[in-house]
């Protein structure tokens, strides 16, 4: 079968095929066998040579002429197979660093979201702050504007009580002028008395109301200036959380500027690495097997060996490390300087 492993070996032919490897006989390109229907283990395998030739058959007693697989064919065999395996580790380097690609993109959107709902947040405290600070100045303004109104208006009537009381003063002045002119008309003189007492009552409660309203007035007065002093504090502590509003968006701005730059320095190592994982991973490179610099052999079972990477792809992947890795990777090479 030629297709089968080259490590398959009849167990029945074992002794022979020992006695056989030190004997010197002309190589035949087929071999006549008597095929048993038997099957090998990867154990013996392991532990024998193989055949040049692979025994097929289905039942015991039957002969069959079986093409000998040649060197060269073994040897293609072999770096195939070692081909095969070397390309299925690429795969899973490969794989490994696209799964942290995707890892960084998670990364990469999770710190997006996170900028969004700053950004979001800031929006909505600068928004709210704004509207609480012009709904104040309205109320402040229509306060304002109400006392000052009712002001106005308790001066124009205290002016007109204090005219009305200037007039009755001048009315009660000429009545007595003109009672002192009659003093002979007695009813005139009683009914100026009655007018007299009834203009004082009046002129009392006058300046009772004046008395009352200047009181008002000065209430007002003491009303408006505690009102004033009100708001200037109201005003500064407005200010002040305004300020702080402001420093805190400012805050958020650098913290969301440096997050950012970090970002930024995040993808350009991310294309640095990946620029450098590629120049790692180019098949043209030597392979050896220790310091001796001794070339691997190629049908080996295992990809072991050591990879002759440029200089230049060395210094450029070093050139990515962070500082203390870079004097770690230093202090390392001078140890093992002699």
């Amino acid at each position: 079968m030629s297709g089968a492993s080259p490590g398959f070996m009849p167990p029945l032919t074992h002794h022979n095929r020992n006695k056989m490897l030190g004997r010197i006989r002309p190589q035949h390109k087929s071999v006549l066998q008597h095929s048993v229907i038997t099957f090998g283990s990867t154990e013996a395998g392991n532990r024998t040579v193989p055949f040049d030739s692979v025994v097929e058959g289905v039942r015991t007693g039957e002969e069959r002429v079986l093409p000998k697989e040649s060197d060269k064919q073994r040897r293609c065999s072999d770096e195939l197979d070692s081909a095969n395996r070397r390309v299925q580790q690429l795969g899973i380097e490969l794989q490994q660093a696209l799964e942290k690609l995707r890892q960084k993109a998670v990364h990469e959107q999770k710190l997006k979201r996170m900028v969004s709902i700053y950004e979001l947040r800031l929006e909505e405290a600068a928004t709210r702050q704004h509207l609480i600070v012009e709904g104040l100045f309205l109320s402040m303004a229509m306060c304002w504007s109400y006392w000052s109104g009712r002001s106005g208006d308790l001066r124009r009537v205290l002016d007109q009580l204090e005219s009305e009381r200037d007039e009755a003063a001048s009315a009660l002045k000429s009545a007595r002028a003109e009672n002192m002119q009659l003093v002979d008309k007695l009813r005139d003189c009683d009914a100026f008395r009655l007018e007299n007492g009834g203009l004082k009552l009046q002129v009392s409660r006058l300046e009772d109301e004046v008395k009352r309203l200047r009181a008002v007035v000065s209430k007002m007065e003491w009303d408006r200036g505690e009102n004033e002093l009100s708001f200037s504090s109201k005003q500064c502590k407005l200010e002040s959380d305004l300020m702080r509003a402001q420093e805190e968006v400012q805050r958020l701005s650098c913290k969301l500027k440096e997050a950012q730059d970090e970002k930024t320095a995040l993808d350009v190592m991310t294309e640095q690495v990946r620029l450098f994982v590629q120049l790692i991973c180019q098949p043209n490179f030597f392979v050896v097997k220790d310091a001796t610099l001794q070339p691997v052999d190629r049908n080996r079972a295992e990809p072991t060996g050591y990879v002759l990477v440029p200089l230049t792809v060395l210094l450029q992947g070093f050139s990515l490390l962070p500082t203390d890795d870079r004097d770690a990777v230093i202090e390392s090479y001078k140890v093992h300087l002699p």
